[in-house]
């Protein structure tokens, strides 16, 4: 037992990195129970009609806005006619993505806490913004919209906005 403990837990400069990774790994598994247990099996409003142009596109080769105006992002339909392609109609392809989308976001908001306030902000900002994505009034069962992958878009942006104004 002792053993496996120090291999853990190294050293003070090893514990940070593991205790980001556990978080990490946590907040991965409650959204994963978010989207896929609370949710019923079926899809939802903007799931059905993303899934609809994303199956027209990549199956019968008929481009999204031709004829049409939207707010959605290509990416989306993209996403949506990319699981189609692959899996057939389904659920679970957009929404790992989805989460996969928002945990590469929570990793970056850890980022530039730490890059400003240190290792403790990074944990409180990662923690806040991990259970902030949780809530019902976020929309934490709907990995799979748009708005997973613009927030995450633009939070790499704003760390690599900082990163490059310290040069």
């Amino acid at each position: 037992m002792r053993n496996i403990t120090s291999m853990l837990y190294r050293g003070k400069s090893e514990y940070p990195r593991l205790m980001l990774w556990h978080l990490m790994f946590m907040f991965i598994l409650l959204q994963l129970s978010v989207a896929f247990l609370t949710n019923s099996s079926a899809f939802t409003i903007d799931e059905a009609m993303l899934q609809y142009i994303g199956r027209n596109w990549f199956r019968h080769h008929l481009i999204p806005y031709t004829g049409g105006v939207d707010n959605k992002s290509p990416l989306a339909f993209a996403i949506f006619g990319l699981s189609d392609k692959l899996f057939g109609v389904n659920l679970w392809f957009p929404r790992l993505l989805g989460i996969i989308a928002q945990s590469t976001g929570l990793y970056f908001v850890y980022k530039i806490a730490n890059q400003f306030a240190g290792k403790q902000a990074g944990f409180i900002a990662i923690s806040l913004y991990g259970f902030s994505m949780l809530w019902h009034s976020t929309g934490g069962k709907f990995v799979s919209y748009t708005e997973s992958y613009s927030i995450t878009l633009i939070i790499i942006a704003f760390y690599y906005y900082f990163n490059a104004a310290k040069v």
